[in-house]
C-alpha cells in the first residue's frame, strides 16, 4: 500500500461518516488502483496488452570488417568470421609449404598460428594474406615462433615469395 492509501485508511476511520461521503470523490481520485492479481502467480496482470517495440531487426554482424585503407579484418565474434580466419591460416601454411616463416620447421595447419605482421593493434591490424599487389603479407608460425615474437615486429627469415597468381596457378593444377 502506497502512503496515500494509508492516509485515506486513516482519515475513513476517524471522521464522521457524513464528512466520509463528502470527501469520497476525493479519496478515489487519489487512491492507487489495486492491480487484479493472475490466479495461482505472483505477478500482476497486465491491464493492457503489452506491445512490442517498432524497432527493426538488428544487423547481422559482418565476418568480415573492410576499412576505408583497405585493411582487412576477420570479426571472430562471429562463427563465419572465425572460419574466414582460419581458412586464411590454412592458406598461409600452404603457401609456405607448410613450413614456419621463422623456424623453416615443418609443421601441419592445426599446429600452425597466423602472425599479423604489422602488429594486432587497432591502427595497424591488417588479416589480408596478399597485397593489393599480389605479395605474401602475414604468415603462418609455430607456436613456439609466435610465442618468442610476441608483439614485436620481426621481419621472417623464410618468407616464401610466391605471388598470388602463382599460388592460384599452382592449385589450379591440382
Amino acid at each position: 500500500m502506497s502512503k496515500i492509501d494509508l492516509l485515506i485508511r486513516e482519515l475513513r476511520m476517524e471522521l464522521p461518516i457524513t464528512v466520509i461521503s463528502e470527501l469520497e470523490p476525493i479519496f478515489a481520485k487519489y487512491a492507487t488502483k489495486q492491480k487484479p492479481r493472475i490466479p495461482g502467480s505472483r505477478a500482476f496482470a497486465r491491464t493492457e496488452p503489452h506491445l512490442k517495440r517498432d524497432r527493426a531487426p538488428r544487423p547481422k554482424p559482418e565476418a568480415l570488417i573492410i576499412y576505408p585503407d583497405g585493411r582487412e579484418v576477420c570479426n571472430q565474434k562471429t562463427f563465419s568470421g572465425r572460419m574466414e580466419y582460419e581458412r586464411r591460416r590454412d592458406i598461409m601454411v600452404d603457401r609456405q609449404q607448410r613450413r614456419c616463416a621463422m623456424c623453416a620447421v615443418s609443421f601441419d595447419f592445426k599446429a600452425s598460428t597466423f602472425d599479423h605482421q604489422m602488429g594486432r593493434n587497432a591502427k595497424y591490424k591488417d588479416e589480408r594474406i596478399w597485397t593489393p599487389d599480389g605479395n605474401p603479407q602475414n604468415a603462418a608460425l609455430c607456436w613456439d615462433c609466435n610465442d618468442e615474437k610476441g608483439s614485436k615486429r620481426t621481419p621472417y627469415k623464410f618468407q616464401v615469395t610466391i605471388t598470388q597468381a602463382e599460388y592460384e596457378a599452382t592449385k589450379g593444377n591440382q
